[in-house]
């Protein structure tokens, strides 16, 4: 079986706003969809994030900063993935850089983005389906066992 990559598990479509917008347009829109991150984009081509960890800190600098471009806030170093990133290389890549989201890229592009809680998702999933699936050595004693009465059956 194939490993999960995270373009089975990302979300789309992602919210998105543009770098001239308001910080107040990023924070509606985060309660609006109950998110916790918008990707600032410029098309479809992602060029900075807003976290609601960056809006706490720019509102504890005063709530006039609500009306701040969100350009002026934002994170412009963008970590991204491409679909076909394994969940295992997303998790090692989230930790290294001690981030909660990443937008997921395709030939420039954003497709999705995929959360701390999407990867986590997957890994239980994962878990459940191998402690539910049952052990293949123990399904060939089993049938061994029952072709071995068949024989007995049959000879008598």
């Amino acid at each position: 079986m194939a490993e999960d990559t995270i373009g089975q598990v990302m979300s789309k479509p992602v919210r998105t706003v543009e770098p001239d917008e308001k910080l107040s347009v990023a924070l509606a829109a985060m309660e609006k969809y109950d998110i916790g991150n918008v990707v600032v984009v410029k098309g479809q081509k992602p060029v900075g994030i807003v976290t609601e960890g960056d809006v706490l800190r720019q509102i504890l600098k005063g709530s006039h900063v609500l009306e701040e471009p969100i350009k002026q806030v934002e994170s412009k170093h963008v970590i991204t993935a491409s679909p076909d990133t394994t969940v295992q290389e997303a998790l090692e890549l989230m930790l290294k850089n001690q981030i909660r989201q990443l937008p997921v890229v395709q030939g420039g592009n954003l497709v999705g983005i995929v959360t701390d809680k999407d990867l986590m998702r997957s890994v239980l999933r994962i878990s459940y389906e191998k402690l539910t699936r049952p052990n293949l050595r123990e399904l060939e004693i089993e049938a061994a066992r029952i072709a071995a009465q068949i024989l007995t059956l049959l000879n008598l």
